[in-house]
């Protein structure tokens, strides 16, 4: 009787959520059973993602990445047709079917692209997500599909199998590294004058470099190049500039970066920031300049 009136319920959930009088049946769902049910964690300094399959219709996944201010990202990428109607997802907090007398709840409306086979949900309503799936609920997508609306279309998400790597993502969004690429793409490095010995500050300046190279595979390529001022002869200034490259270098690979990604080259005095006529210009000069590329 209370499994009854439990679809019951469900059924006058959906058609309110769009207002129509259809059952359940009418609608074309997707939601993997007990059997398929599964959560993958993968993780680092850099990314956080907690993904889950959803048979003949595609991946959801949560993501968080390295950022000086917290973020979180629900991505709903289907395999299927791109969704051609203009109206909105309703997103509920939905009971599964072993949890009788739960009530659900509004999570939110998220707008359509036409077109688009991906929903992204960012912030608050992707963490609300994560929370009802923390409660053993099911956080359910409802839309209408092709242009008539014809097709009404229910997606949700499995609970099972959750709980088992949830704790491993919350810890690896905790312990996420506080900057992202764009404030680390370019970093300099100044040198004393003929010097190309690393300081205490420099080397910490490269450890967040080294942490980040170590952990993101999207960066393929670190260009680190040596720079002096013009006092002295140019191929002196050529070869102390390589000098200096080296020495950044080297210290990037003690720190566990893939050698074959840096390339050190030097431009000696060619390449001045400001004018070597002042001190004040010199010593901008005396540096080495490090850039991060991305494929």
């Amino acid at each position: 009787m209370e499994m009854t009136l439990l679809n019951q319920s469900r059924t006058l959930l959906v058609a309110s959520l769009l207002g129509c009088g259809l059952g359940w049946s009418d609608f074309r769902t997707y939601e993997a059973n007990i059997e398929q049910a599964d959560w993958q964690f993968d993780g680092n300094p850099v990314f956080c993602s907690l993904s889950h399959s959803i048979p003949r219709y595609g991946l959801a996944e949560f993501k968080a990445k390295a950022s000086r201010t917290p973020n979180m990202a629900f991505i709903l990428d289907a395999a299927r047709n791109p969704i051609a109607t203009g109206k909105v997802i309703d997103i509920r907090s939905v009971a599964p079917e072993w949890r009788p007398g739960k009530l659900g709840k509004e999570i939110g409306v998220v707008p359509v692209v036409p077109g688009e086979k991906t929903l992204n949900v960012l912030d608050d309503v992707a963490w609300k997500l994560l929370i009802a799936l923390e409660q053993g609920m099911s956080p359910s997508f409802y839309y209408r599909d092709f242009k008539d609306d014809s097709d009404r279309v229910s997606v949700a998400l499995s609970t099972v199998n959750f709980q088992r790597v949830y704790s491993n993502f919350i810890d690896c969004v905790e312990e996420l590294l506080p900057y992202d690429f764009w404030e680390i793409q370019h970093t300099m490095i100044n040198f004393d004058f003929n010097g190309s010995k690393l300081t205490e500050a420099d080397r910490k300046k490269l450890d967040v470099l080294a942490e980040f190279l170590k952990h993101d595979p999207n960066i393929e390529a670190v260009l680190v190049e040596g720079h002096t001022d013009s006092i002295a002869f140019r191929r002196y200034n050529k070869a102390l500039g390589q000098k200096r490259a080296n020495s950044v270098s080297d210290y990037l690979k003690s720190k566990g970066v893939e050698k074959q990604k840096i390339r050190a080259v030097s431009h000696g005095e060619m390449k001045p920031l400001e004018s070597n006529h002042t001190a004040e210009g010199r010593a901008l000069n005396r540096r080495v300049f490090i850039t991060m590329q991305r494929g």
